[in-house]
């Protein structure tokens, strides 16, 4: 997937929102002998338009490491880490 169609692509483009799938499907990816694989890593939205998190001045948020969890926080995904 890629920013445009993770949003507009409808149900047959696969995202972060199938977690578990997703995770295969990367992992088929980056162990598939084929081109060169992109691991794309993004932020949680619920609107096409949805920018990435900001703070009330529209600078953009880090993301941060839950330490316990080993996941994104601040309202990013992080694909790249799983």
């Amino acid at each position: 997937d890629n920013h445009d169609n993770q949003r507009g692509g409808g149900s047959n483009i696969l995202t972060y929102k199938s977690h578990d799938l997703y995770v295969m499907a990367q992992a088929f990816m980056l162990a598939y002998s084929y081109g060169i694989p992109r691991v794309m890593s993004s932020f949680d939205f619920n609107d096409y338009n949805q920018g990435a998190p900001a703070n009330q001045n529209d600078e953009i948020i880090s993301p941060k490491i839950n330490e316990a969890t080993q996941l994104c926080e601040n309202g990013w995904v992080c694909e790249h880490r799983w």
